[in-house]
This record gives C-alpha cells, sequence and structure tokens, in this order.
C-alpha cells in the first residue's frame, strides 16, 4: 500500500514538470460531468489545465426561471499541459475520473498551443454559450468542424436541435477510431 502511494506521487510529481509555452497540449477523456473536479485536482498537483467553459441553457421549472450556469465546452475532455514522456502520461492516469489520454500513450493527440489560446479566448468571449443562434442542421448527414481542438475534421451529424441552439452529437474518426462527442453547434458547419 506505501509502495503504491509512493509510485504514484512520483508519477505526479514527474507530470508536474512544466512544458514550455509554445508547447502542444494533450486531450484526455475523462467522465462526463467530471471535467471540473479533475480540473481542481490537476491544479492542486501543480499541473497546468485548461477547462474551457460556455454559459449552458436557461431552465423553467414549475414556472420559474432558473438563470443559466457554466459548464464545460467539450464534455467529457479537458486539455493538459507537461512534459511528453512516459511517466507524465502514466501521471495523468493516476488521477481519478481520468478514462484515458486520446490517442494512447503511444501516439497522444497533440493541440498547438496557439489553437489551444484562441480556442479559450473565444470560449471565454461567450462564442460557444447556448443561447447563441446557429444554422439549422435539418437533413444534415455530414459535418465540418470548424473551431476547437478537433478544427479542420468532418464528422458524422447523428443529433441535433432543429432550433438551431445548443448542442449535437457528432462521430468523430481519431487515429483510426470512431468516438462519439457532444459539441455545440457553434463548431459545426454542415457540409
Amino acid at each position: 500500500m506505501i509502495a503504491e502511494r509512493r509510485r504514484i506521487a512520483r508519477l505526479r510529481s514527474e507530470t508536474a514538470n512544466r512544458a514550455g509555452d509554445d508547447s502542444p497540449w494533450f486531450v484526455l477523456s475523462v467522465l462526463t460531468g467530471r471535467e471540473l473536479s479533475v480540473r481542481d485536482q490537476l491544479i492542486d498537483a501543480n499541473i497546468e489545465v485548461i477547462v474551457p467553459m460556455k454559459m449552458g441553457p436557461k431552465l423553467r421549472r414549475f414556472h420559474k426561471e432558473i438563470p443559466a450556469k457554466p459548464q464545460p465546452v467539450m464534455v467529457g475532455y479537458i486539455l493538459v499541459r507537461c512534459q511528453l514522456n512516459n511517466a507524465s502520461l502514466a501521471g495523468l492516469l493516476t488521477f481519478d475520473h481520468v478514462v484515458s489520454v486520446l490517442g494512447g500513450s503511444e501516439r497522444p493527440y497533440l493541440v498547438d498551443a496557439d489553437k489551444v489560446n484562441k480556442f479559450n479566448e473565444k470560449a471565454g468571449k461567450g462564442e460557444f454559450d447556448h443561447e447563441v443562434p446557429q444554422s439549422a442542421f435539418t437533413g444534415v448527414k455530414r459535418v465540418a468542424i470548424r473551431e476547437g481542438v478537433f478544427a479542420g475534421k468532418e464528422a458524422k451529424f447523428i443529433s441535433g436541435p432543429a432550433k438551431g441552439k445548443g448542442v449535437a452529437v457528432v462521430e468523430l474518426e481519431i487515429f483510426g477510431q470512431s468516438r462519439s462527442m457532444i459539441m455545440p453547434l457553434a463548431f459545426l458547419a454542415p457540409l
């Protein structure tokens, strides 16, 4: 038991070694709804992490309006920057609710630092908020992802709202495997 704790502490300290400001970011797959708790754990361990936030929908319950709350833009994913080595990647997997490093430890999915900074700025300005109207996606089978860390890729449109507000489910192929993702309509453009 003590040996296991020491091993985890050693891996986490290796992960806490900061990478340069121009170093790429990793995409961590986490349990849905646990993005903020994983972020807090990583911050406590002195690991650089970003969870871009957007304002969610306004809700109505029993004739009362519940104000919108901040939500992660990428449901089930967070961005982490550390040194690219096996010990650091293994250290990331020791945190609660972390499922995997997107792409695996052999070929992790890396995102350019400039792309992440621009994406985070847009999220901070409210460009991905739920109430921002987007084009309608009725009858659309394929979409192009134009924003976020997966920008430039094509995806299969699974389902989405009829009104043109909110989020959609798309199926994206990464490293030869299909992954279903929930993305804001602001990310997507019909093909």
